[in-house]
């Protein structure tokens, strides 16, 4: 009850000053510290804005024009080629983000799936319903078990009530949310006082993917997504030096590249046999099969699949997508059809003379890397970084918050540790 009467007397006292207090959830420590009661264990040391531009492929640097993320390379560290985790999809990539593990450890090992244990499929987003899908520490929970402030402006499944937790300030998705709004926001949270002025906020563009798929990483269109969400990265950084604020820092990264596919190399659904028994899921790379019923004949069904081949896919079975790294056995379907581009399994009818892209094949595709930099003063200026993976990115940002990971992670940031300046007491080892 004190919990609740703090946040609401606080919201409503200063939410004529900074509106977006009306809709946070203020914790009593936190609030209390604003009073001047108490503030241990909250540090302001560094600042990290942590931003996904969903979609932005290893080398669209090189290949469109973005400015203002140029700038941002120029001042710190690009990674080229940031590896992404299997299969390079919007919901496991962004979760092996924030939790440091792989879709095997963090549970969402894609965009679509079915759970055997569960008896029950997950559909992108479920987590905000039933968080007990999601498994791992978020990069905001960790912040704040380690007293610092957290803020989320949208991150796939940032809804979802995890580990029985949320962000300090929170904004429920929606996708409709103007960018110049959200990077508005941002702003505000980094003017609030120091003692609930956030160490760590997440901020989510999903436009360079939409254009990336409706039109092809090389078209136009996705060229003009490409500069619109650059210059609201430039809005934000510039915004960010324009406050002050000590040792600010941002951290851009994305989840997967974008593959060219083309209307004349689709497969369409005709070509593969009906499978009675079986949940099918079928994306334009891979078509997944679970066995539902006991009708369900796994080996006929794969040798028909097979036969049907004639080297537009390969048939996968749980044993092989394990090798892969696509998650536990419990998690992973019975066969799973894979192509490659600029063929695709062509659900939705496109033509044969449509050019679209799609991500999620399989990670030798060179088009399938992600992209990752940042500036800052945790980081070095004018580094390249030819690789690094996915899952170096949380513990770098542990690092650059200076708090430690509570769990043992598979990295320990690996080629990102390079990037940092700061091998101080800001950094933990």
């Amino acid at each position: 009850m004190l919990q609740r009467v703090f946040s609401m007397q606080c919201a409503s006292s200063w939410s004529a000053r900074w509106p977006i207090f009306s809709e946070l959830r203020l914790s009593l420590r936190t609030v209390i510290c604003v009073l001047g009661l108490f503030c241990a264990g909250i540090s302001q040391a560094q600042t990290l804005i942590m931003v996904s531009i969903d979609g932005f492929r290893g080398d669209y640097l090189d290949i469109h024009q973005a400015p203002n993320i140029q700038a941002i390379v120029d001042e710190g560290v690009r990674v080229k080629r940031l590896q992404p985790i299997y299969p390079p999809n919007t919901f496991p990539g962004h979760l092996s983000l924030i939790t440091g593990l792989p879709p095997t450890e963090h549970g969402i090992v894609d965009n679509h799936f079915c759970d055997r244990q569960r008896g029950d499929c997950y559909h992108m987003g479920n987590g905000s319903k039933d968080s007990s899908w999601l498994k791992g520490m978020p990069l905001w929970n960790l912040a704040e078990a380690h007293g610092l402030v957290a803020a989320s402006y949208f991150w796939p499944e940032s809804d979802a009530n995890w580990g029985g937790k949320h962000p300090t300030y929170t904004m429920h998705y929606a996708k409709s949310a103007p960018y110049a709004e959200r990077v508005a926001q941002v702003l505000n949270w980094l003017r609030l006082p120091e003692p609930v002025r956030p160490s760590l906020i997440t901020l989510y563009f999903s436009l360079v993917d939409t254009m990336g798929h409706r039109f092809g990483p090389l078209s136009m269109e996705t060229a003009n997504a490409i500069a619109e969400v650059d210059g609201h990265i430039g809005t934000l950084w510039q915004g960010v030096k324009s406050l002050g604020l000590k040792d600010a820092n941002i951290l851009l990264v994305s989840d997967h590249g974008m593959a060219q596919i083309e209307g004349q190399y689709g497969i369409p659904e005709s070509a593969f046999p009906e499978a009675v028994g079986f949940k099918r899921f079928v994306t334009n790379e891979r078509v997944t099969y679970y066995a539902q019923s006991a009708e369900a004949d796994v080996e006929g069904l794969r040798a028909e699949l097979e036969s049907y081949a004639d080297e537009r896919w390969t048939v996968y079975d749980t044993v092989q997508l394990q090798a892969l790294g696509d998650g536990s056995i419990d998690l992973l379907p019975d066969l799973a059809l894979i192509t490659r581009p600029p063929a695709f399994f062509n659900k939705y009818g496109i033509g044969p003379e449509t050019i679209e892209g799609s991500h999620g094949f399989p990670l030798d595709v060179p088009e399938m890397a992600a992209f990752a930099a940042a500036a800052g003063t945790a980081f070095k200026q004018g580094l390249v970084i030819e690789q690094a993976h996915q899952l170096d990115v949380y513990p770098l940002a542990a690092r650059v918050l200076g708090i430690a990971p509570l769990s043992e992670l598979p990295s320990d940031g690996g080629a990102l540790l390079q990037a940092l300046a700061l091998r101080s007491e800001s950094t933990v080892d």
